[in-house]
């Protein structure tokens, strides 16, 4: 996808109600966007897994943030959006290219750099640069002047 493309996909994200969801350190990372974005908030896949309809009712977005893509409730977060809100337009943030966040039925994926997939319990690279990721869909005017600079 070219910058101009992404920069489209960006503008369209900002304004809409979003929700950002991750499994176990992923979870933070939506939690840390979040707390930057207006309209949005960070759910727990487990919690969305419980009680998909309270959290998902009133979403226009669901961002899927994942290191490996491969934690149990990822990929069933999303086809549960997908059966039961199949309105919501569906973005995957991933570290992981192979996973199956990944390769699940979402709108979009946001693959990040290979080097940011930690392959270890400690997430150092792959937190920073999930929410790095985040952060420019949450402002898109800050991520295009910082293109253009």
């Amino acid at each position: 996808m070219a910058d101009a493309d992404r920069l489209q996909l960006f503008d369209k994200l900002a304004h809409k109600r979003v929700v950002l969801t991750g499994a176990g350190t992923s979870a933070y990372a939506a939690d840390a966007i979040a707390a930057a974005w207006p309209r949005a908030r960070a759910v727990p896949t487990t919690d969305l897994l419980v009680d998909s309809q309270r959290w998902l009712s009133e979403t226009d977005v669901l961002i899927s943030l994942a290191r490996s893509g491969d934690s149990p409730e990822s990929a069933p977060v999303v086809q549960l959006a997908r059966s039961s809100h199949p309105e919501i337009f569906q973005l995957a943030i991933v570290c992981n290219s192979n996973g199956a966040l990944a390769q699940a039925e979402v709108d979009h994926v946001l693959t990040l750099d290979p080097r940011t997939d930690d392959h270890s319990l400690v997430m150092t690279s792959s937190f920073s640069n999930l929410v790095l990721a985040g952060m420019t869909l949450a402002r898109p005017e800050q991520t295009r002047t910082t293109l253009r600079t």
